[in-house]
């Protein structure tokens, strides 16, 4: 990638972590949850990754992640194996049409990103991000201060 495409690559990860991966179909014609994963295993540069780390990473339930799972299955973009070394531990692997397939959406998606980035401008993109993510904690520390607090 270029220095251009870093610096879009870079906007569009730190969005898409802090908005939790929001990328609904369209882009590739498969769901949210599974472009969600692929983006997964691109942002962090592997091809595994043990499926409870994923779980928690995309913030799905257990229900929900077995959907994704199943659907990228079912398209044999992903195998899962369980851990050599602990036997209850899940393994996803992306497979070579996974692989192509994570190329493909990210290359669609940096593609889409940097127009609207050249559209809005990056200063207004990183205004954005930074202020999302500061509403995003300030609504993390309002809701833990409210445990145990009844509704009045």
């Amino acid at each position: 990638m270029n220095s251009d495409e870093l610096i879009v690559y870079d906007y569009f990860k730190r969005l898409c972590t802090c908005h939790n991966f929001s990328l609904k179909r369209g882009i590739n014609k498969i769901t949210y949850g599974m472009n969600a994963l692929l983006l997964y295993f691109a942002f962090n540069e592997c091809k595994q990754v043990e499926y409870l780390k994923a779980e928690k990473a995309l913030g799905v339930s257990s229900a929900r992640m077995v959907k994704i799972i199943d659907g990228l299955l079912d398209k044999e973009y992903i195998i899962k194996t369980k851990s050599k070394e602990d036997k209850r531990k899940m393994i996803l692997s992306l497979t070579d049409k996974g692989n192509d397939e994570k190329e493909r959406l990210l290359k669609r998606a940096l593609k889409i990103s940097k127009m609207i980035f050249d559209e809005v401008g990056h200063e207004n993109i990183e205004t954005f991000i930074n202020l999302f993510i500061k509403i995003n904690e300030a609504t993390k520390f309002a809701l833990e201060n409210m445990k145990g607090e009844e509704d009045a």
